[in-house]
């Protein structure tokens, strides 16, 4: 981890504590700490877990992005109920921030990851419903056709997904009620 110096602070995401430190969620974002005017920050990526039941150029280049621009962890492939519920249980466990699961439809290792307690997996197929399932439903997981959805277009849907630092306030009563809250 690199140490640097921020002045203008990090805006969004996630608090923690009543004063940094601070987590944003979004990549390449920082996790720091407090010390005298400016922000003494340690570059931190945040934790993924990936899964996918087959294997083509659309799983390849989800697979690189998430590698190369977050700390994510690979699940092996197996039946996609399975690795569904190894991602979704890692996410409601709290091991990992965010899962992305692809099969060949997308919907049933969303249906499988929405079994889990905690987990709010959403499909999707273009970067909008991506965005606003983060936006609009809080989804902590990511699930794409492996078959249908053309390789720059699954890692758009990436981009967007990651994209959103927090939910929408006014969507938070909603997202409470799917949290059982």
């Amino acid at each position: 981890m690199r140490m640097v110096t921020l002045c203008d602070g990090l805006g969004g995401g996630e608090r923690v504590g009543t004063s940094p430190p601070v987590v944003c969620t979004r990549p390449g974002r920082f996790v720091g700490q407090r010390k005298g005017a400016a922000e003494i920050v340690t570059a931190e990526k945040i934790r993924v877990i990936f899964g996918a039941d087959d294997t083509n150029e659309c799983v390849t280049a989800v697979s690189d992005y998430l590698h190369a621009n977050f700390d994510t962890s690979t699940v092996d492939a197996t039946t996609w109920p399975e690795l569904s519920e190894t991602v979704a249980a890692g996410v409601a466990a709290g091991e990992y921030r965010f899962g992305v699961l692809m099969c060949w439809t997308g919907t049933g290792t969303a249906i499988a990851a929405n079994k889990v307690v905690g987990v709010r997996a959403a499909q999707a197929w273009e970067p909008w419903i991506a965005r606003n399932a983060r936006l609009w439903n809080d989804a902590n997981v990511l699930t794409m056709s492996l078959k249908r959805t053309a390789p720059d277009v699954a890692v758009d849907c990436l981009k967007a997904f990651f994209a959103v630092d927090a939910p929408d306030p006014d969507e938070v009563p909603q997202i409470d009620k799917l949290r059982g809250r």
